[in-house]
């Protein structure tokens, strides 16, 4: 990875990478796959809302849900109210 998160999630995706979303001390709306197969990080979308200390749920379908969470840790402002979607195979994100 291009930096240390911290409050990111890891998502292991049907594909066998894992999508590591948001974090960081100040929020992040980066998002990077991991391949465990060759020990590789590649950037991907970034998520449309910076994010740490949400969650990320796999859904059957595929896509990640992308959930809630801080902008930043001494922030007013935070990203519970808000959502949206990775879709792995096409690397596409949307609000829903």
């Amino acid at each position: 990875m291009a930096s240390a998160r911290a409050g990111h999630t890891a998502t292991l995706l049907p594909d066998e990478t894992v999508l590591i979303a948001g974090g960081n001390v100040d929020g992040s709306a980066s998002a990077a796959l991991y391949n465990p197969t060759t020990g590789t990080f590649s950037a991907t979308a970034h998520m449309t809302v910076e994010r740490q200390l949400h969650t990320a749920t796999l859904l059957q379908n595929g896509e990640v849900l992308l959930a809630g969470g801080v902008t930043a840790i001494n922030s007013t402002t935070d990203g519970s109210a808000s959502a949206e979607l990775f879709d792995s195979p096409a690397e596409n994100r949307q609000s829903p």
